[in-house]
């Protein structure tokens, strides 16, 4: 059998501090909360579990729309981003609250997805090689350009200012 626990261990020593169980399935994502006082952890049984470090305990399970494969915060720990294994549905969240915030559409599968540092804008790049830029807090479609080489990865600025892209080409 696949053992589905996860474990929280001292950087320094090694010596597992907290252990987690709960997924049925592999799990594919794992980060820290702001402040790192609790955990999540995405996996292929279409959920995105929360624990509470200090005392292990587990909070409200968050029900994704398929395998979730990325989760993300956003710099201030308010908003979490989920990316499905497909890459065809992104999804934001309130965070510590577990409330679904919006569902992003997409046309073609995304790579890679990320969050301003304010929160204020989703970047997609999709398998395509086109970027998709969405205001979060507006209902409006997203701006989509196409870089005139195909784009390999991508990385927004700590100030939002600058999107850095690199090429296989």
């Amino acid at each position: 059998g696949v053992d589905m626990r996860e474990w929280v261990r001292d950087g320094s020593s090694g010596l597992i501090r907290a252990r987690f169980q709960g997924h049925s399935r592999w799990v594919k994502g794992l980060r820290f909360g702001h402040g790192e006082e609790w955990s999540l952890t995405s996996a292929q049984d279409n959920t995105i579990r929360r624990w509470r470090v200090h005392d292990r305990s587990a909070l409200p399970t968050l029900a994704a729309a398929g395998p979730a494969s990325k989760i993300e915060f956003q710099a201030a720990g308010v908003g979490l981003l989920t990316q499905t294994d497909d890459g065809m549905e992104l999804a934001l969240w309130e965070v510590p609250g577990g409330k679904r915030k919006r569902n992003f559409v997409v046309k073609s599968p995304v790579l890679q997805s990320s969050l301003s540092h304010d929160g204020k804008h989703l970047w997609a790049l999709h398998e395509d090689g086109t970027i998709s830029q969405w205001d979060t807090l507006e209902e409006t479609p997203p701006r989509t350009f196409q870089p005139e080489m195909k784009v390999s990865a991508m990385k927004i600025s700590n100030d939002d200012r600058f999107l850095l892209v690199t090429s296989t080409e």
